[in-house]
């Protein structure tokens, strides 16, 4: 009796190496699965935060397309538009300021004559389309005589996909 009480003690004393190697195997999985799952919210996290920020940009920069055109200088008949290019927008403000639109390999620039500076609105475009329209806002504006609109549609191409924002400007200098 003596023998089996010193028996039982001795298994009672601690864990066996079978057990260890488990509870270890058990924690690896365990520490495996949450460990990619953090990675994997992370890596989710990061990537939209590049493209709300490329949204960001793109929509800033249309807007400042936007915001700029509308106050194209009218002179007694006509705007004061000098390019009305698909890809090239150039004409004078009503502070008689002159400003151009313009695609440049990738880089959307927008340039003053006052003072003299060239600023890129926006990098890696992969489309840069410019629309005028007469007043009824679909037949197109044959010049700067009959022009009520101007559509700007902009494209940026990103590692995950292709981000486009499109608006249209009303010219309101107008009398």
């Amino acid at each position: 009796m003596n023998k089996s009480l010193t028996l039982f003690k001795r298994r009672q004393a601690g864990y066996t190496l079978v057990e260890i190697v488990v509870v270890l195997t058990v924690i690896a999985v365990l520490a495996a699965v949450i460990g990619n799952t953090t990675l994997s919210g992370a890596q989710s996290y990061t990537a939209s935060q590049e493209v709300i920020s490329l949204n960001d940009r793109l929509r800033l920069a249309v807007e400042r397309l936007v915001r700029e055109s509308r106050i194209v200088q009218y002179n007694v008949s006509a705007y004061s538009i000098t390019d009305m290019s698909p890809t090239r927008f150039a004409f004078t403000k009503a502070d008689s300021n002159q400003v151009v639109f313009e695609l440049q390999g990738a880089d959307l620039l927008l340039s003053y004559a006052t003072p003299a500076v060239t600023n890129p609105l926006l990098k890696n475009v992969s489309q840069f389309q410019i629309s005028y329209l007469a007043n009824d806002g679909v037949t197109t504006a044959t010049g700067n005589t009959d022009i009520a609109f101007v559509e700007f549609n902009v494209a940026i191409n990103a590692g995950s996909g292709v981000y486009e924002q499109f608006a249209r400007s009303a010219l309101r200098v107008k009398p």
